[in-house]
């Protein structure tokens, strides 16, 4: 066996890995954003990710349905319209984790 992988490598294992697992890397890049800031808007996700908010939107959407995120709708700061902001949830994201740990190398405390 080889010694451990570097950052870089684990990365790129990574975005080799995630399609085989049926994982979208770019889902995990937009939850990464929404780890990263207490609330982050579509608009500010999508920019730091150079997509559009409609790529932004559709990644949120699942997120949210799998309870990883929640939503809060606000008024736009210049009035014109509504603005959603993003916000993970830590906990929900941690048993997600867990479990798969689980998943993948079995209950290995019984």
């Amino acid at each position: 066996m080889t010694g451990a992988l570097s950052v870089a490598e684990v990365r790129l294992h990574w975005r080799e890995a995630a399609p085989a697992l049926g994982v979208s890397t770019l889902c995990v890049e937009v939850l990464r954003e929404t780890v990263r800031s207490e609330a982050v808007s579509t608009a500010e996700i999508a920019d730091a990710l150079g997509i559009t908010q409609n790529a932004a939107w559709q990644q949120l959407r699942r997120l949210r349905a799998a309870k990883l995120v929640t939503q809060r709708r606000d008024t736009h700061p210049r009035g014109a319209g509504g603005i959603s902001y993003w916000r993970a949830d830590p906990t929900a994201i941690a048993a997600v984790l867990d479990d798969l740990f689980i998943e993948i190398l079995g209950d290995l405390t019984g």
